[in-house]
């Protein structure tokens, strides 16, 4: 439930230079690509903060201590004075309701610090985000916030200049290939993971099918779930380019299209293979 953090040093030394100096702010913001670790080190931070630092553990500041009686109620799941905020079960958002439940449930009085974990603030809907804007602006002494982002863009610009920003990129190989490991999976998988094992590590069969077909420049099944997802990832690790650029803006309008309209995936997935096809044998033709 809760475990260290790989890669990303120079997040987690800033981190713990913070909590050196007894200046750790009230809301600190993790932004970066999806299933490259930020939820995890969310978490570790927030058991870095209720439990006190690790005695003698120099190899990493940011290491709780195990020690605690709270560490032992984290791992249990009963800690009083932890709380996160996700998307309910069956819903797409956090809606305002979350939000609020939230907020009350911090109104209590309490001897220790306490921590939220946000996962993830683009996730949640603009009421909500507006009724937890007030909280951010009034911080109440000992009330840390620890927010997990994907997408930067989507937060309120007011949210963030409230918080503290720092930006997790892309896990080298070697960590990701240590992070496969230490969850079971084949370490040779790091490169199909590219830089986000926590990705990798959600897909089904297929979908690690669908990967490693476009990573060979061929183009996955029909059948693929959330296909879309995959050709515009793949569009995304490509240089930027006009036409790359276009294709990817077109797989966004159908995939808009499909929402609002509720057309089955069988033929949306087909009208995207058709649109990237030409552009995959342009590639093949160019190798």
């Amino acid at each position: 439930m809760f475990t260290q953090t790989l890669g990303h040093s120079a997040v987690q030394a800033q981190l713990a230079q913070l909590l050196a100096v007894g200046k750790f702010p009230h809301a600190v913001l993790l932004h970066g690509p999806l299933g490259v670790g930020k939820a995890t080190l969310a978490r570790w931070v927030a058991a870095r903060l209720l439990c006190g630092a690790a005695a003698g553990d120099s190899r990493n500041p940011l290491t709780p201590d195990r020690t605690s009686a709270l560490w032992a109620q984290l791992q249990a799941g009963s800690c009083p004075d932890f709380h996160t905020l996700s998307i309910p079960e069956k819903k797409k958002s956090i809606g305002v309701d979350e939000v609020r439940a939230l907020l009350e449930t911090l109104l209590r009085s309490s001897d220790h610090a306490r921590v939220v974990v946000v996962d993830a603030l683009d996730a949640v809907t603009p009421d909500g985000a507006n009724t937890l804007l007030k909280t951010l602006e009034e911080p109440r002494p000992g009330i840390y916030f620890v927010l997990v982002c994907h997408q930067l863009g989507l937060v309120l610009p007011t949210i963030k200049s409230r918080c503290r920003l720092m930006k997790m990129g892309l896990l080298s190989d070697n960590e990701t290939a240590a992070v496969l490991a230490a969850q079971g999976a084949p370490m040779e998988d790091a490169s199909l993971a590219a830089g986000r094992p926590g990705v990798w590590l959600g897909y089904s069969a297929a979908q690690k099918a669908a990967r490693s077909a476009l990573q060979q420049g061929q183009l996955p099944a029909a059948n693929t779930p959330q296909l879309l997802d995959f050709l515009q990832q793949a569009l995304q690790d490509l240089p930027p380019q006009l036409a790359v650029a276009g294709v990817y803006q077109q797989l966004g309008v159908l995939r808009r299209q499909q929402a609002t309209l509720n057309l089955p995936a069988a033929l949306v997935h087909e009208q995207a293979l058709a649109l990237v096809q030409p552009w995959f044998a342009q590639a093949q033709h160019a190798d």
